[in-house]
């Protein structure tokens, strides 16, 4: 397996294709000459000796502004959907392991991530049966660098030639009458009880689809019944800025899009180094610009031990929070943690901002009657009213399945709200209690 990833970066260094034995001959029918054959070149070699033989002899000629980790599935499978980006682009690929504990493979793996340049992008993704999510994305963030899955993303080498209509401007759904605010409006809107939401609900619930665009519910069943917010990748807005159009146009006026995940990419803030933290979230704010977004989904399991990402410490530190809440405030007006359940809420006076964890994590494999009775169960919980409570809902769960359960709770207790007006309920009462850890 291993030759057939360091036989894509000969392929883009050398402006060829990557072929089996079985192709050749059709290869040498059309003309194209045989350049290399890795068939039993590293055969015995361990990969660790195999990438560095890769790194010594390949990677001065490869593109430091992208690297693929040909991960994924393993042993025997490989689902190459990301490699023609890779090898259009020179990039170098590999598929190291990326835990601690790997004393082979992770030294070279952050040796080579630590020569890479810029906000370089990491595309593919991890080895299933090798990694963790967590250790992958910590390694590429605490080099500067912005991972954008998966593995199976087809078609890129296509996809980023095919510009946008002239003159194209983004536009995202907002709440009728919450039209962008002005940070001193914001202000206005607390201090004057006459611009002030009256709240006739207990309890407010916004929906939030995981994982990004493209996955999951988009396409069934459903969609526009409920106010949704779905994620959007940044780097797709230079990769593949086309794409997002087609999400934009075919957005009903319950669909508003938010940025994710973290930053300029799929990073783990906690692991990118402070010092280029800021440049880094700078960047996230200008492309929520030009992509008309006003909130940013964050997740960080740097701190997670163990092969579960999403169930670890997926806290945020009060140092990050605060370089989250430096953005701008004219345009970004809330921002929301985790993936699963965890506990950093924080409410920024200066701005009048917050910043809310999720608290309720859909699986796909709840039951409707039990996220009722979970949902439920956290309002008895959580007695100040009102009670905020953000739902992150696994890509795989229908838009009419999470229509099921809204209508099971009470109306006259709860009420489903687009983002933009929970978060502008949210800064107005703040009735979380202020935590990071």
């Amino acid at each position: 397996r291993e030759s057939l990833v360091v036989a894509y970066t000969v392929a883009g260094t050398r402006d060829a294709l990557v072929v089996t034995a079985g192709q050749v001959p059709l290869m040498k029918k059309h003309g194209l000459p045989e350049l290399e054959n890795l068939n039993g070149r590293f055969r015995g070699w361990p990969p660790a000796k195999i990438y560095s033989w890769a790194r010594e002899e390949l990677f001065g000629q490869c593109n430091r502004s992208a690297i693929v980790w040909a991960g994924g599935d393993c042993h025997n499978a490989m689902k190459p959907g990301v490699m023609d980006f890779g090898v259009s682009n020179r990039a170098f690929f590999t598929d190291l392991d990326t835990r601690v504990e790997s004393a082979d493979e992770y030294p070279l793996a952050t040796e080579i991530l630590g020569e890479m340049e810029g906000d370089f992008l990491v595309m593919g993704w991890h080895s299933y049966c090798k990694d963790y999510e967590h250790t992958f994305t910590t390694l590429a963030s605490s080099h500067g660098g912005r991972v954008h899955g998966l593995n199976t993303n087809p078609n890129l080498s296509f996809m980023t030639h095919v510009k946008l209509p002239a003159n194209y401007t983004f536009k995202n759904n907002h709440s009728p009458g919450l039209e962008w605010e002005r940070p001193e409006q914001r202000e206005s809107s607390r201090s004057d009880s006459s611009s002030s939401y009256a709240v006739d609900k207990e309890v407010f619930i916004t929906l939030v689809q995981t994982d990004g665009l493209g996955l999951g519910a988009w396409n069934k069943e459903g969609r526009g019944v409920l106010p949704y917010a779905w994620e959007v990748m940044m780097p797709d807005l230079e990769i593949q800025p086309v794409l997002l159009e087609m999400f934009y146009e075919q957005a009903t006026p319950n669909d508003t899009f938010v940025a994710a995940l973290s930053g300029p990419g799929y990073i783990y803030p906690k692991a990118v180094p402070p010092s280029i933290l800021p440049s880094r979230l700078l960047a996230t704010e200008r492309s929520m610009r030009t992509l008309d977004l006003h909130h940013l989904v964050a997740f960080d399991a740097s701190a997670t031990h163990g092969e579960h990402t999403v169930t670890g410490d997926t806290t945020l530190s009060e140092s990050v929070v605060r370089q989250y809440f430096q953005l701008n405030r004219t345009d970004i007006n809330g921002f929301l943690n985790g993936y699963g359940p965890t506990f950093t809420n924080v409410y920024d006076s200066a701005s009048n901002r917050s910043l809310l964890s999720f608290d309720y994590y859909l699986d796909p494999e709840r039951s409707v009657d039990e996220a009722v009775a979970d949902i439920e169960m956290l309002a008895q919980l959580n007695k100040r009213r009102p009670y905020f409570l953000p739902i992150h809902v696994r890509e795989w769960s229908t838009v009419m399945k999470v229509e099921q359960i809204m209508a099971k709770l009470n109306p006259a207790t709860y009420e489903v709200v687009p983002i933009d007006r929970f978060f502008r309920l949210a800064n107005q009462y703040h009735t979380f209690l202020t935590r990071y850890t």
